[in-house]
């Protein structure tokens, strides 16, 4: 693994774990809602707007080298205590530059990573996500 990633801390009073609740890709550009994992009626919203060029959700289930690199080199604590992340030297990064005829490169994307009990959501953004409390009660 020669991705380098750390544990990424947007703003202050976060809670550690946050379940996904819904994403949506509309004219608005790219949301994530996301419920914390011990008050599922606090959320959060993630709004990337136009600047994420490219996402990726995937069934943790199918993420089984992801976790295990992870633990290897960082140990459990790192990513089973704390959503947030961002990823240099990224392989998604790699696959999307060599996709789209190294244009990806040119424009600057940086990896965000959304790591959940659930779902590995990678983002691939221009500029970081805003965020705001919502009440999903």
């Amino acid at each position: 693994m020669n991705e380098q990633w750390e544990q990424w801390k947007p703003r202050e009073g976060l809670a550690k774990r946050y379940n996904i609740r819904n994403i949506t890709q509309d004219s608005i550009g790219l949301v994530i809602v996301l419920s914390e994992e011990e008050h599922d009626n606090r959320g959060l919203r993630i709004s990337f707007g136009y600047t994420a060029g490219s996402y990726r959700s995937i069934d943790e289930t199918l993420c089984h080298a992801l976790i295990v690199d992870l633990d290897r080199i960082y140990g459990k604590k790192f990513y089973s205590q704390w959503t947030f992340f961002i990823v240099n030297n990224s392989n998604y990064a790699k696959w999307l530059n060599e996709h789209s005829a190294e244009i990806s490169d040119y424009i600057g994307y940086t990896h965000f990573a959304i790591l959940t009990s659930e779902f590995a959501i990678d983002i691939l953004a221009t500029q970081p996500p805003t965020f705001s409390d919502v009440d999903l009660s």
